[in-house]
């Protein structure tokens, strides 16, 4: 994982330096490209093509169904993807570290999503 940490140069400021961890950054790069990328093309193209069908192009029922898809099914998706790949390849936790990160990601987000839909 990257760090920072914080030195005096002697003059009384500080700097702060990073480490980037190359190969973690690599990694979820990779995941980018061969996941995010070509699956995202390919789901816009088609949430695109649907809403056409169901509503004019351009108007605030055509944009408003392609967020609400996007979010509830894309969003969804997305992120239990990176969490399987962060917790089996990045850290090395298997698909149990990766359930054990879906229970705490999905209790938050359903504790947290009454409060958003309030507001």
């Amino acid at each position: 994982s990257g760090a920072a940490s914080s030195s005096s140069n002697g003059s009384g400021s500080s700097t702060t330096s990073f480490i980037v961890d190359q190969q973690r950054m690599l990694l979820t790069a990779g995941f980018g490209a061969a996941f995010v990328g070509p699956v995202g093309h390919y789901w816009y193209l088609g949430i695109e093509k649907l809403c056409r069908k169901l509503y004019p192009t351009g108007g605030v029922r055509f944009l408003a169904s392609k967020v609400v898809l996007d979010s509830a099914i894309m969003g969804s998706l997305y992120v239990a993807a990176f969490f399987a790949f962060g917790s089996i390849v990045l850290e090395g936790r298997g698909l149990r570290g990766f359930l054990d990160k879906m229970k705490v990601s999905c209790a938050t987000h359903a504790l947290a999503m009454p409060g958003a839909l309030r507001n």
